[in-house]
């Protein structure tokens, strides 16, 4: 590929409440005493009897949101800059105090960090937060959280979503929670639907203004958006292939499972692995989504047989389009996609 190594990254959306409550309160600088209450880390939930039922039959995927959400401490307390941390829910248990000052805010693109610094010299030296909220009403009070001996910028990009919920949250709104992360480590099943290629619709005539007078550009395009299928449906924890657009023609079905959440720095992608030995091993998706109100339901994938983190940082970026989009929402994603590579 001709000088096209960078990757388009349109639509890399985010999982449902990453940084989602991280509303700056107030003016004026901010302070630790804006977090001010006692928080139970969400990753201490995950062993209780009463929660169980959410993870029946999914060991991995489990031990994979154990790791998403991991903390050496079960509860904190803020009081002020002063953040006491607990090894038992509900600021029980062995403590720890650390004050923090504040240093300055971050936005990686996707959502707002506030963060923090102690005269520490360990892994609770940094910490970053974003401001406690509710995704839904009623739903529960929470914050997102990182902390280590590392830079700031190191954290915000970092793979992991620590996430601390007030301590008296009612076990309903705490399963809720657990729910709505879990889902998404647990199956497939979010992304089912019938979806076409964008690279199938690069040769039909309708479309075929976008490209004039461009040849090289849309070849480099092709090869950026290029697939040996033309279409997929994806049922539960199966996908599957045609060669055809809308699910037709000869069909390959492969059923994955999913491993782990990537998070190379620009996005967030979610890894499946199948039981094959080909290209087909590995697979890594964005969650399906749409650029702009009324625009194409699509997502961006990548598949192979090595391994996850290389095709996350891939110099590639396959994009499936819900199989019923009309064809006006169709050119407009590839006007899209073909306006880097035309400019270049």
């Amino acid at each position: 590929m001709k000088g096209y190594v960078r990757v388009l990254a349109i639509g890399l959306l985010l999982p449902f409440m990453v940084l989602g409550c991280a509303t700056a309160k107030g003016a004026g600088e901010p302070e630790l005493a804006q977090w001010n209450g006692t928080y139970n880390s969400l990753a201490s939930y995950l062993d209780e009897p009463s929660f169980a039922g959410i993870f029946a039959d999914k060991d991995a995927a489990k031990a994979d949101l154990g790791e998403y959400l991991a903390t050496d401490f079960a509860s904190m307390k803020i009081e002020g800059d002063t953040l006491t941390l607990y090894t038992e829910r509900d600021a029980k248990g062995a403590a720890a105090t650390i004050h923090y000052t504040f240093k300055r805010i971050i936005e990686p693109g996707r959502g707002v960090w506030y963060a923090f610094e102690s005269d520490r010299s360990d892994h609770y030296r940094c910490l970053i937060a974003t401001v406690p909220g509710q995704d839904d009403p009623g739903g529960a009070l929470h914050f997102h959280f990182r902390y280590g001996a590392r830079d700031f910028d190191a954290l915000a990009t970092a793979a992991k979503l620590p996430t601390a919920v007030q301590a008296d949250t009612p076990d309903d709104n705490v399963q809720e929670s657990l729910e709505e992360f879990f889902d998404r480590f647990a199956s497939l099943q979010r992304w089912e639907g019938t979806y076409n290629s964008l690279a199938s619709y690069l040769d039909e005539p309708s479309f075929a203004g976008i490209f004039a007078g461009k040849d090289e550009a849309k070849a480099n395009l092709a090869e950026y958006l290029v697939t040996d299928f033309t279409s997929m449906k994806i049922e539960g924890d199966t996908l599957i292939l045609y060669t055809e657009r809308d699910a037709k023609g000869a069909a390959t079905a492969i059923d994955y499972r999913l491993t782990r959440i990537i998070e190379p720095g620009r996005g967030i992608w979610y890894a499946f692995e199948s039981d094959r030995s080909d290209h087909y091993r590995c697979l890594i998706a964005t969650v399906p989504g749409q650029d702009d109100p009324g625009g194409a339901l699509h997502f961006h994938f990548r598949y192979g047989a090595r391994d996850f983190d290389a095709l996350a940082t891939a110099a590639n970026l396959p994009t499936a389009v819900q199989a019923d989009t009309p064809d006006d929402n169709v050119q407009e994603i590839l006007e899209e996609f073909f306006d880097r590579f035309a400019s270049e």
